[in-house]
C-alpha cells in the first residue's frame, strides 16, 4: 500500500528539530513586533493570495472559502456608506469572499480562531457599528474582515491604491495597529507554515508548542 505523503500545510516541528524551533521562535517574535518580510509593505496581489491557497491544499479551510465577489459588487456594498474599497482589500474580497455559510469548518471545536467573513457581512457590520466605533475608539474606515475573538480589521480609510493596514482586537479594547498590509499578513501565514508553527493533534485540531505558538490574529483556521 502507498504511504499518503503528509499534506503541504502539515510540518510539525520534531523533538530533534532544534533549528527550526528557533527559527520558528524569531519568526513569532518578527511578527509580534509587525517585523515582516519588507515587501510586506506592498499590496497584495493575486499571485501571492493564489500561492497561500496552494499552500492550504488539504488544510479544513481549503474547502470552505466562498467564491470571489465582483468589484461592481463591492463597489455597491460599500460607496453607500462612504467607503471607496481600498484596491488591497477588494483584491481579498474578489480572491474569496469569505467562507461558504455552510462551511463545517466554522462549528470545528478547539482552540478559538477568527474566520474570514464576506464583504457583505463587513458592510452590514460597519453600516451598524461605524458610529460608535468612531465614538469610542477614534477610528473610521475599519472593516471587520475575520470574525470571532480576536477579531481582525481591515483599516479602509486611506486612499485607493495605498495598502490596507491590520488591526486586531483580542475583546473590547481599541484595536490595535498590527501589521502594515493584507499582504504582510498573507506572507506572515506563509513563512509560520513552512517554519512548522502550525501542527496537528491525534483529533486533527490545531496544535503549537508554546515556544513557537502563533499570535492569535494569526490563526486563519490553520490546524
Amino acid at each position: 500500500m502507498t504511504s499518503q505523503r503528509p499534506a503541504r500545510w502539515r510540518v510539525p516541528i520534531g523533538p530533534g528539530d532544534q533549528g527550526r524551533r528557533i527559527a520558528a521562535s524569531a519568526w513569532r517574535d518578527r511578527v509580534a513586533l509587525g517585523l515582516i518580510d519588507a515587501s510586506a509593505g506592498d499590496a497584495v496581489d493575486r499571485e501571492c493570495l493564489e500561492r497561500f491557497e496552494e499552500r492550504l491544499s488539504g488544510a479544513p479551510i481549503a474547502g470552505a472559502w466562498a467564491p470571489g465577489a465582483s468589484d461592481d459588487h463591492c463597489d455597491a456594498l460599500l460607496l453607500p456608506l462612504g467607503i471607496d474599497l481600498p484596491d488591497e482589500a477588494r483584491t481579498w474580497w474578489c480572491w474569496h469572499n469569505g467562507i461558504r455559510a455552510d462551511a463545517p469548518v466554522r462549528d470545528r471545536p478547539g482552540v478559538p480562531r477568527p474566520w474570514p467573513i464576506s464583504a457583505d457581512r463587513a458592510a452590514e457590520l460597519y453600516e451598524e457599528l461605524a458610529d460608535d466605533r468612531r465614538l469610542y475608539w477614534g477610528l473610521d474606515g475599519l472593516l471587520d474582515a475575520f470574525g470571532n475573538p480576536p477579531r481582525i480589521y481591515f483599516g479602509c480609510a486611506g486612499p485607493r491604491d495605498q495598502p490596507v493596514p491590520i488591526y486586531v482586537q483580542e475583546d473590547v479594547e481599541t484595536p490595535t495597529l498590527v501589521l502594515p498590509s493584507i499582504r504582510a499578513l498573507v506572507l506572515a501565514w506563509l513563512e509560520g507554515l513552512d517554519l512548522g508553527v502550525y501542527g496537528v493533534d491525534a483529533d486533527g485540531g490545531f496544535t503549537a508548542t508554546p515556544r513557537t505558538s502563533p499570535p492569535r490574529h494569526l490563526l486563519l483556521g490553520i490546524w
